[in-house]
């Protein structure tokens, strides 16, 4: 007999069939008979099951298609409506004999589940009743994307529940916008009593020895490599690691690739040991990667001062107000999303800012000690505030070409004194001018 796994979803289109399609291979590549099965199918295009389809092409032998697909529908619609619409009731009692059929041929049956857990797929069953008449221990595929915290969990809560045992996750990353990433993958490998089998990232044309590389099929423990003559050992778990081992492995991944930068996903791939392992030891991601004497990705407790710093370099380059959806990289250094956290919403950060760039600014004063002119009274720099002033003034355009780069994109502007600094003009609003680049002839923004 086989071992089987039950594959599932936080919900319906979070990558169930790519994750099941990559674990089939793995486990062929290991040289196991391994077969996929989708117990029901709902929606078909041009007369093809494409979920179906997927499984039985990444399958290492040939079986009957109605032990693999016992129940097919055409309306893409909840399992239950579906059967209804074609008169049809799912029986359990089919595909448990189509599944025994399949483990009795193969080594490895990959049983992907319809949309959630829950899934109603007649009048009193779900999902949940699938998955516990198989018995089958169960691989939950999270759709990374906002709200996959909380669908996993209750996911898992459901498993559980269930007296099922949930063997391993996979994060499969289906919003390629999305924020935060590596925090909510790291947080799911914290709340979830089960492995990371992998991070599978958004690539819609990953090639087959690439998603085999992704999963690490050996997490999921005694489950896999089941036969009649295994001998049960315990494996030298790496515990009591020290720091500098930790720290020579993220080391070594950048040198890897060749960068002075780690990202989780990046050492989840190529690292010998967790990433939770490394941030329980050293508080967080970003102070091992410090501690390894690398660049972090990710900038923390971002003061107030860089924010407005970024808005003003972003509101000077466009030469008016930015808009919501200009606020993001590379034009902005921050993503609005950091500004909406911040400030409560993107309005109230605009209004923060353009209250602290309208205060008034500090003269600082000059050190006696410096060789400068005794009765100089400002320092040669203006501040952020004074120089969103002087471009308020001259409405954001070249005081002597008359150009913006809200007319024209690309143009670049800077505050010049009108009398120079080392002439005993002063840096105050009435002795600074905005120039474009052109004009200013080669000086530099600083003075």
């Amino acid at each position: 007999m086989g071992q089987g796994y039950f594959v599932t979803g936080t919900d319906t289109g979070v990558g169930k069939t790519t994750v099941s399609c990559a674990l089939l291979r793995a486990f062929a590549a290991q040289g196991k008979k391994a077969v996929g099965m989708k117990p029901v199918v709902a929606g078909n295009e041009n007369g093809r099951w494409h979920d179906v389809e997927q499984l039985i092409a990444a399958s290492n032998i040939s079986v009957t298609r109605e032990y693999i697909n016992p129940y097919a529908f055409d309306s893409p619609v909840s399992p239950h409506i579906a059967a209804q619409q074609a008169g049809v009731e799912i029986d359990l009692a089919v595909i448990q004999r189509a599944y025994q059929t399949l483990n009795s041929q193969t080594d490895v049956v990959i049983v992907e589940g319809a949309g959630g857990f829950l899934v109603p797929l007649n009048a009193q069953q779900t999902g949940v009743d699938l998955a516990r008449a198989l018995n089958l221990p169960v691989i939950l595929v999270v759709g990374m994307r906002l709200g996959c915290l909380n669908h996993a969990l209750l996911t898992a809560q459901a498993i559980k529940t269930a007296g099922l045992i949930l063997a391993g996750w996979v994060a499969n990353c289906i919003d390629p916008q999305m924020l935060m990433l590596e925090e909510n993958i790291t947080t799911l490998e914290q709340r979830l009593d089960c492995p990371l089998l992998g991070v599978m990232p958004f690539d819609l044309e990953m090639d087959i020895q690439k998603s085999i590389e992704l999963l690490e099929i050996t997490k999921l423990g005694l489950f896999c490599d089941i036969d009649d003559s295994m001998q049960f050992e315990l494996s030298h778990d790496k515990r009591n690691i020290s720091g500098d081992d930790l720290l020579s492995d993220l080391r070594r991944v950048a040198s890897i690739q060749l960068e002075q930068q780690v990202k989780q996903q990046n050492y989840r791939n190529q690292g010998k040991f967790g990433v939770t392992t490394i941030i329980r030891r050293f508080g967080s991601w970003n102070a091992a990667v410090d501690a390894a004497g690398l660049e972090t990705t990710v900038e923390r407790n971002i003061s107030n001062e860089k924010l407005f710093t970024a808005l003003y370099e972003l509101w000077i380059a466009l030469g008016r107000q930015p808009n919501y959806s200009e606020v993001q990289k590379p034009a902005c250094k921050f993503h609005v999303a950091t500004f909406e956290r911040r400030f409560g919403s993107w309005r109230q950060a605009l209004e923060a800012f353009v209250s602290y760039a309208n205060s008034e600014n500090m003269i600082v004063p000059i050190d006696k000690g410096s060789s400068v002119v005794a009765s100089r009274q400002t320092t040669r720099c203006p501040d952020l505030r004074l120089r969103f002033k002087v471009l308020q003034r001259d409405r954001f355009c070249c005081c002597a070409c008359g150009a913006s780069p809200s007319i024209t994109p690309g143009i670049v502007l800077e505050i010049d004194h009108i009398k120079p600094w080392s002439k005993g003009g002063e840096t105050v609003i009435e002795n600074l001018q905005t120039l474009c680049a052109s004009c200013n002839q080669g000086k530099t923004n600083d003075y």
